[in-house]
């Protein structure tokens, strides 16, 4: 668990607790998702479904295929998510890093802070070789957080994500354990 150094909120690992907050994370914040990101289905935003997901997860955590953290404030609130998935083990060892802070709680550092935990984690907890993580293209700031932590851009996929009706290109970076 990691806090941050000018803000009480903590980067953990997603906990079966943590249900109804998440929820709440998840409706407050699925307009400014949404606009950028295609709509998640309406039984997403449901209590029930939230649960299953975290069970899942814990599941993939024990398997060592996924691992979901949350950026926590003191009250218990969530303000952000930082996920490794597709974890690939054998000759890869290797993974997919997807985060998001809420629209409230942009500007404060906490994507930066919660990408280093998880890349700390990454390499130093589950011994992964490699983290790729894409964004769109549009997305500077997000771009910014994933240089500020060490990564690389390797590519452009164009065309790669339909969003709205549209398809849009994707920046994709990487970091290796042994660098940064």
């Amino acid at each position: 668990m990691t806090r941050t150094d000018d803000h009480p909120a903590v980067v953990r690992l997603l906990q079966d607790t943590d249900a109804t907050a998440l929820l709440r994370f998840e409706e407050e914040n699925r307009a400014f998702f949404e606009a950028t990101l295609p709509p998640r289905p309406a039984s997403y935003y449901a209590l029930e479904h939230v649960e299953r997901t975290i069970a899942a997860s814990l599941e993939e955590a024990r398997a060592g295929t996924a691992y979901l953290y949350v950026v926590v404030e003191p009250d218990g609130t969530i303000v952000g998510r930082a996920n490794l998935f597709d974890v690939a083990r054998g000759p890869v060892q290797g993974a997919e890093l997807g985060y998001r802070i809420g629209e409230r709680h942009q500007g404060r550092g906490h994507a930066t802070r919660a990408v280093a935990h998880v890349i700390r984690e990454a390499f130093e907890r589950w011994d992964l070789h490699r983290v790729e993580a894409s964004t769109a293209a549009a997305n500077v700031a997000s771009q910014i957080v994933l240089l500020r932590n060490g990564f690389q851009f390797w590519g452009r996929a164009r065309r790669s994500l339909r969003v709205h009706g549209t398809w849009i290109d994707s920046v994709c970076f990487e970091r290796h354990r042994d660098e940064g």
